[in-house]
């Protein structure tokens, strides 16, 4: 057989008397669906197992039912471990040892529910292989050539039907996820809700009518019988109309509100000094706690630490932000954190006509050319939201206005890097100063 199946049942209970190991030696089908045959006389089709929807295979050379270890995950079911190991031989000649079994799951067939145990290995195509035990079991018989399976059932005899994908006729069931419905429908797809009922054989009732329709016997007035469709298209009763030649405001508010200052201020009194303050108020004893101590010390700590400019230690530890707009150019010089010195200045009328990476590149040079006594001599960084000036030293077709500044960079032990506009703010906020 091609399939899994249980090899030599003597020697079987000698191995599982010793080794309590079992054969089940046989292959699995590693193809894709597109890789098999529509015209072999398998007997396949979609089928629910445990209300899920999976593709089956009716395999008579199969000695136990196999699942997908994949599609097991789906089933909600705790596997039981076995007393007996099945060593399952694959089509690449490889072999996988299971121990576990799932029990009373539910096979759907023609609407009738039938019990099932499946081991789970590892399978290709099918997510579940109905072997012999449960064939036997249920008195099942294949008919390969119409492809198709007789299960007695009570005093009538099921067939189940399965794929004819040679023949053209589609059987398999597509369901598609709600994120591939939104993509139909902005595509223009058509939709349509409908309301799905099981139809019994023997229906003589009348043509359904609207009042039968649950979501709609509650609204008569809503939905009326002679409803032609969707309602048309309304009128635009409401619309702001912006005033010609409008743009976008792309300049960032730098400026602090008056309100707001007094705000944060206020906030900033409560926070540090309230402690102080309180023991100054009438009918309040004067007692110096830990929160007010903390409280001096902290506001000490902040006046001496205030964010203003300071003076440069050293000749060690530089960092220069840059940054190039159409009015001018702007730069910031650091020291551990600390600002040393602010430049900005306007573009001249020839300097608007370069590129944006000119621009960029003069506004490093005019923030070496500015600080050269601090920066001249030792090593450090010069940041830019140009992320093509790490590799100006790299080019080799360059302009002549390129190759002058090229060299005046030569003379400085400089490294220039990539740092993000959003976060460059003060020295585009000095770029952008009229």
């Amino acid at each position: 057989s091609d399939f899994p199946k249980l090899k030599d049942q003597n020697h079987g209970n000698k191995a599982r008397n010793k080794n309590r190991v079992g054969e089940a030696r046989g292959k699995t089908y590693v193809l894709g669906g597109g890789d098999a045959n529509p015209d072999s006389n398998d007997v396949k089709g979609t089928f629910l197992l445990n209300n899920r929807y999976a593709f089956v295979l009716f395999d008579s050379g199969t000695d136990r039912s196999f699942v997908s270890s994949t599609f097991s995950t789906l089933l909600d079911i705790i596997p039981d471990t076995l007393y007996v190991s099945y060593a399952v031989e694959l089509v690449d000649g490889g072999v996988s040892e299971t121990n576990t079994v799932l029990r009373g799951c539910t096979l759907g067939l023609l609407g009738h529910p039938f019990n099932i145990d499946i081991i789970p290995v590892e399978l290709g195509s099918f997510d579940l292989i109905i072997g012999m035990d449960w064939l036997a079991n249920h008195h099942a018989v294949i008919v390969c050539d119409e492809k198709i399976v007789r299960i007695p059932y009570g005093d009538e005899v099921l067939i189940v039907q399965g794929d004819r994908d040679g023949k053209g006729e589609k059987w398999k069931l597509s369901i598609i996820s709600c994120t591939k419905t939104q993509k139909y429908i902005k595509r223009g797809c058509p939709n349509f809700l409908a309301q799905v009922r099981k139809k019994e054989t023997e229906d003589k009732s009348e043509e359904k009518r609207l009042e039968d329709v649950p979501t709609v016997q509650d609204f008569p007035k809503v939905f009326q019988k002679d409803f032609p469709g969707l309602p048309p298209m309304r009128q635009v009763e409401f619309q702001i109309d912006l005033v010609l030649g409008a743009a976008p405001i792309a300049r960032a508010p730098y400026r602090l509100a008056p309100s707001e200052l007094y705000t944060q201020l206020q906030e900033l009194s409560d926070k540090i000094a309230k402690p102080m303050t309180k023991l100054t108020q009438k009918n309040v004893k004067f007692d110096w706690s830990e929160k007010a101590e903390a409280a001096f010390q902290l506001l000490k700590q902040k006046l001496c630490s205030a964010p203003i400019l300071a003076l440069p230690k050293g000749s060690e530890n530089f960092v220069v932000y840059c940054d190039a707009s159409r009015k001018g150019l702007g730069a910031v010089l650091m020291q551990k954190e600390k600002v040393i010195a602010y430049a900005s200045c306007q573009l001249k009328i020839h300097e608007k006509n370069y590129t944006t990476h000119d621009l960029e590149l003069g506004a490093v040079v005019f923030a070496l050319k500015m600080w050269r006594h601090y920066l001249y001599g030792t090593k450090y960084i010069v940041f830019t939201d140009h992320k093509s000036l790490q590799y100006i030293l790299d080019q080799k077709e360059l302009n002549m206005r390129q190759r002058r500044w090229l060299e005046l960079l030569s003379d400085y032990d400089c490294e220039i890097r990539y740092h993000l506009r959003k976060v460059n703010m003060v020295a585009d906020a000095l770029s952008r100063k009229e």
